[in-house]
């Protein structure tokens, strides 16, 4: 799953992303999870398991275009901070 990586994996800190991979591999495994202003890409391995198969911190600017190109909704988190939130593509576009 590191293919959508570009150069080397950083296991801390940000990473770069293929968006054009990305948004290629995109379905209802993946989502993005916002804490304030840092986004994290996540892709799971299974729906309802806690398992990532990739899960990355990439800047804002990556996250604002996959947010546009892929149409994604925001969801408010678990918790009721307003700073923790997902992004997920619509179930029914799918």
């Amino acid at each position: 799953m590191t293919d959508v990586v570009i150069g080397s994996f950083n296991d801390s800190g940000e990473n770069t992303v293929s968006i054009e991979k990305t948004i290629k591999r995109w379905n209802h495994l993946w989502c993005l999870i916002q804490w304030e202003e840092k986004f994290t890409l996540v892709k799971y391995l299974r729906k309802d398991s806690p398992i990532t198969v990739l899960k990355t911190q990439i800047s804002d600017t990556q996250a604002r275009q996959l947010i546009d190109v892929l149409s994604l909704k925001r969801t408010q988190g678990f918790m009721s901070s307003s700073a923790s939130s997902s992004w997920r593509k619509d179930e029914h576009s799918i």
